[in-house]
C-alpha cells in the first residue's frame, strides 16, 4: 500500500510514481505549478542528483558503485520514472480548509526550499519578516537565536508564532542580555503565549556589559551539542555540530 505524502510545503518533480501517490490523496489539496524555463536546468539537476544518490546509496559493493558512477558520467540514463512534459513540481500538501482550522502550507517562501539563503533586507532581495513569516507557517520546529529580543521584532512575527503553536510546533529561543537589548515583556510573551523554551546567556564574571564582541561563542555553547577549533597558518575555524532527530534529517 502506497504511504501518504506527509503535509507540507514541496520542491518535487512531478514523475510518474508522484502523479500515482497524489491520485491516492483525494481527501487533500496539492499546489502543482510549471517551472519556469529558465530554471529547467536547476530543478532537472536537483531530481536527477538525487535519483543518482539514491541509486549509489543502495549498491554496497565499491567495485560496482565505481562502475556504476562511471556509466553514468559517460552517458547520463534517468532510471527512475519518466517525467512528462511540461515540466511542473509538486509545491504542497494540505487538508482544505475547514470551519474554525489553521490552515498550514499556504504561505510560502520566495527563497527556494533546498537552498540555503542569506537575507540581509538589500534592494531586489524577499523581506527578512515576510521570508520568517513564511519559514514559519511551514516549519516542524522554530529555533531562535538571536543577540536580543524585542517588542517591537516581536510583533512582526506574532500570527503565524501563534498558529505554530496552536498546532504544537515547539519554539525555541536563544538569546543574550547584550548592552540590554533583550525586552522582558518579549521574553515573557514568548514563553507564555507561544509556549516557548530556551536560554538566555547573560556574560559572565566581571565582563563589560557593554562590550561589543565575545559572545559569538557564547550563543555556539548555548545552541549545539559540541564545538570547538582548529588552528593552522590561515587563521582559526570554530566547528560545531547539532544533533537532530531521525524526522529532521533529510
Amino acid at each position: 500500500m502506497t504511504e501518504p505524502l506527509p503535509h507540507g510545503l514541496y520542491e518535487s518533480v512531478l514523475d510518474a510514481t508522484l502523479e500515482r501517490r497524489l491520485a491516492t490523496m483525494l481527501d487533500l489539496e496539492t499546489d502543482i505549478a510549471s517551472v519556469d524555463s529558465a530554471e529547467h536546468s536547476h530543478v532537472l539537476t536537483r531530481h536527477l542528483a538525487s535519483a543518482v544518490r539514491q541509486r549509489l546509496v543502495s549498491e554496497k559493493d565499491p567495485a560496482r558503485k565505481l562502475e556504476l558512477a562511471n556509466t553514468i558520467l559517460q552517458f547520463v540514463r534517468d532510471a527512475s520514472p519518466r517525467v512528462e512534459p511540461p515540466l511542473r513540481q509538486l509545491q504542497a500538501v494540505r487538508r482544505p480548509a475547514g470551519p474554525g482550522e489553521i490552515v498550514r502550507y499556504g504561505n510560502r517562501p520566495k527563497t527556494p526550499l533546498n537552498d540555503a539563503s542569506l537575507l540581509t533586507n538589500a534592494h531586489g532581495e524577499p523581506s527578512l519578516a515576510s521570508e520568517l513569516k513564511a519559514e514559519i507557517d511551514s516549519a516542524d520546529t522554530v529555533d531562535l537565536l538571536c543577540a536580543f529580543v524585542m517588542w517591537r521584532g516581536l510583533r512582526l512575527l506574532e500570527e503565524p508564532l501563534r498558529q505554530a503553536a496552536a498546532v504544537g510546533v515547539p519554539i525555541r529561543v536563544i538569546t543574550t542580555t547584550y548592552i540590554g537589548g533583550t525586552e522582558r515583556e518579549a521574553l515573557d510573551r514568548l514563553v507564555r503565549d507561544f509556549g516557548a523554551g530556551g536560554q538566555v546567556v547573560a556574560p559572565v564574571g566581571g565582563e563589560d556589559p557593554l562590550v561589543v564582541f565575545g559572545r559569538g561563542l557564547m550563543l555556539v555553547e548555548a545552541m549545539t551539542d559540541r564545538w570547538g577549533s582548529e588552528h593552522d597558518p590561515g587563521g582559526t575555524t570554530v566547528w560545531f555540530s547539532i544533533d537532530l532527530a531521525p524526522h529532521d534529517v533529510a
